[in-house]
């Protein structure tokens, strides 16, 4: 979700990609999902059908090189190189690749980066997901649950994560998670 949507999952939504990725035999590696992508007709139908969705066709309406750049801004809150977007789209346009197949090569490159001055990147993605993990454990009241979904409900958490970075402390910024979902479910 976070890569793909810039969002915490709705707890329906995560169990649901949790079962189908389990029903597709996924791995459980990024490295090996990634992989599996060329190999595994169900992960590949997967990732596509989020890559088709109504939600990311409605966030990615630029050009490939906005999308790209977005991708990086969701997972590492800050704009990618221009050549990195120029070769990413460039893959997209020729056919080479889908944006589901290129949104799981940045989260791989990113997560199995080992130049130690990028090593903010790989943190900056784990505690986005520990932020949307906690968010989605949130949502856990009909109410909460009715609440989250559309797009000014998904917006306000897309800018939630915006401000988490390398250096949040994911305990002090659970007050934010819990105020955020408050405000979704008042509306304001």
């Amino acid at each position: 979700y976070l890569s793909f949507f810039g969002r915490p999952a709705e707890p329906a939504g995560l169990n649901n990609a949790i079962n189908a990725l389990r029903s597709a035999n996924a791995p459980k590696t990024i490295v090996e999902l990634n992989g599996a992508y060329t190999t595994n007709a169900g992960v590949k139908s997967f990732f596509d059908a989020f890559a088709n969705s109504a939600e990311f066709n409605a966030l990615h309406t630029g050009s490939l090189q906005t999308f790209v750049n977005t991708v990086y801004r969701f997972l590492i809150g800050r704009d990618v190189d221009s050549s990195v977007q120029t070769y990413s789209a460039n893959q997209i346009s020729s056919g080479a690749k889908t944006k589901a197949e290129v949104i799981l090569e940045i989260i791989t490159s990113i997560l199995t980066n080992t130049n130690p001055t990028l090593q903010f990147d790989i943190t900056c993605v784990v505690k986005k997901t520990a932020v949307s993990s906690n968010f989605t454990a949130a949502v856990d009241t009909p109410t909460e649950i009715s609440a989250y979904s559309g797009y000014t409900a998904t917006a306000k958490a897309r800018q939630m994560l915006s401000y988490v970075s390398s250096t949040t402390d994911v305990n002090v910024f659970q007050p934010t998670v819990e105020s955020t979902l408050a405000s979704i479910v008042s509306g304001q």
